[in-house]
């Protein structure tokens, strides 16, 4: 069990980090080209999904079985963190339902997709 939970937590501090530094590429790219808020929110769905693939990719190589429910997992984990964080921060309001279920469903499938992935190759 305490493989698991340490084999989650690596997915997820990596998925993370790669966000973290992704978003200071896109606010700099942003700070400097003045991309429009859509393509702002493009830019933020495709890291959401990028680094949702790189946890079920890492996921996937620790987990020899079930790889696609932990892919998914590991998506559906990343966003809720990222709920979780908003929450705090906005006092509990949210603004938009459609677009936390529209990230939530990239983030499950980029997740699902990194660890089918890697199923496939083996």
């Amino acid at each position: 069990m305490e493989t698991k939970v340490l084999n989650v937590s690596k997915a997820i501090l990596i998925s993370y980090i790669l966000s973290a530094i992704a978003l200071v590429v896109l606010a700099f790219i942003m700070y400097k080209s003045g991309l429009t808020k859509s393509q702002v929110e493009i830019g933020v769905k495709v890291i959401y999904f990028i680094s949702a693939f790189i946890a079920g990719l890492v996921i996937a190589l620790k987990e020899k079985r079930r790889r696609l429910f932990w892919g998914m997992a590991m998506g559906a984990a990343y966003m809720a963190i990222i709920i979780i964080i908003s929450l705090i921060v906005n006092k509990g309001n949210i603004e938009d339902i459609v677009s936390l279920l529209v990230n939530m469903a990239i983030c499950v499938a980029g997740g699902g997709i990194g660890a089918l992935i890697l199923a496939v190759k083996k």
